[in-house]
Parts: C-alpha cells; structure tokens; sequence
C-alpha cells in the first residue's frame, strides 16, 4: 500500500491525518500473519465541536489480486476531500479512511475507534463481536477441541488508533473499479 503517498496526499489537502496499523494472527492458518495499515484523515467542522462524524471509506487492492482495482474509488474519495475542504458549513467531521484487506482492515479500524475490548483469549467475529472463553453460556470446547484458538493471543488486534471525531452517524464506502461511472442507484 502507497502509505507515504496518501499521507502526503491528504496532508496536502490540510486533513488530520494518521495511519492505524492492525494485526491478524489468523486462527486455522498454524502461525500466519498479517499486517495491515489504514490511512485515514479528518475533515473538523468549522461549525461544531466534533461531536459526530461521516465516514467515507475506499479500501486499498493489490494490483496482483485476481479482482479488480480499486484506485478510482480512492480517486473519489480524494476528489471529495478536496472539494469538501473549503466548504464552510459541515456540521459533522468527515473521516476520509483508506482499508488495507478491505474488509479486515474496516473491521479493525472500527473496533479501535470504538474502543472494544481487544484483551487476549477474545474471539472476534467477522461482524465485529466477540466471545470470551470464560462466558459460562455457551462451551464452545466441544465443537472446536481439534483447533487450537490460541488462547494466549487475540485473533485480531485492532491497535489503538491516534486521531478520533465523535460518534459515527453515517458511512459510505466507494469501490469502483472504472474511473467511468455512468449512474449512481441507492
């Protein structure tokens, strides 16, 4: 991921900007892991007190993926933050935030903004949740005896994030993958 270029880039269109860095020890994968990087920079309303944010999100793909690029969805974005900057009149920040493995990095970028409990021997979900060994209701032993979970390590550590604006009202996550859009349906 070109991390100093949309650094630099959001820095020149005068966002608070940050990178977030998460870890994946995937569970079944015996030792695998992952690294990952998020950019994400920060519009403050002229007019509030950051009490509540938009998110605009553009995940970040490999060009040696089999799927397809993802850059013109991060050209929107960066057009958007450009346009938005001068404007006057927000009443929310707007979170500009670039995702590395897509969906994994949105979901650790969202559970360290929101603070969630990232403490060894969590199982974390791909909806955001979590189950906790020492929960009495469900024994979850019987079904996963032959995998080992690592209970000494999380499966994901979200990391701590540097910059945050208040609650999140709204989000909208641009994937294009051709710079030419013809028709935008809701």
């Amino acid at each position: 991921m070109p991390i100093s270029w949309l650094v630099g880039k959001m820095s020149q269109l005068h966002l608070e900007v940050y990178t977030h860095n998460f870890t994946l020890n995937y569970p079944m994968g015996q030792g695998q892991v992952y690294k990952g990087t998020n950019v994400y920079g920060i519009l403050r309303a002229a007019r509030t007190p950051s009490l509540e944010a938009l998110v605009v999100s553009a995940p970040f793909r490999y060009m040696s993926t089999h799927q397809k690029g993802t850059a013109a969805g991060i050209a929107l974005m960066l057009a958007f933050a450009q346009f938005a900057r001068p404007q006057k009149y927000w009443a929310k920040d707007i979170i500009f935030l670039i995702t590395e493995y897509e969906q994994l990095g949105m979901q650790a970028w969202l559970e360290a903004y929101h603070g969630l409990d990232n403490k060894p021997g969590n199982f974390y979900t791909s909806l955001g949740s979590f189950w906790r060994s020492d929960l009495p209701m469900l024994d979850l032993a019987k079904f996963t005896s032959p995998i080992d979970w690592g209970e000494d390590e999380q499966s994901l550590n979200p990391g701590k994030l540097q910059g945050r604006s208040g609650s999140i009202q709204a989000a909208i996550n641009l994937e294009f993958d051709s710079p030419k859009i013809s028709e935008f349906s809701y």
